[in-house]
């Protein structure tokens, strides 16, 4: 995913129906820890992955993860 995007278009590809486009914008390192935690809760395993591996994760949305795996 390109970081260079507004933060509004993170928005809305974070609520795409393509599960590999939401799964780019939990990759993407300018994703913030708001989209993330949105993304934390996608139906998708690989986009929950991709949120897990973010660095911008914070403990909160780890530990989300956790208990929904």
């Amino acid at each position: 995913a390109n970081i260079k995007l507004p933060h509004e278009i993170h928005w809305k590809l974070s609520d795409d129906e393509a599960w590999r486009v939401r799964e780019a914008v939990a990759e993407n390192a300018k994703a913030t820890p708001e989209i993330l935690l949105q993304l934390s809760e996608d139906e998708n395993d690989r986009v929950r992955l991709a949120v897990a591996k973010n660095a911008n994760s914070t403990p909160e949305i780890i530990e989300k993860l956790q208990k929904n795996n």
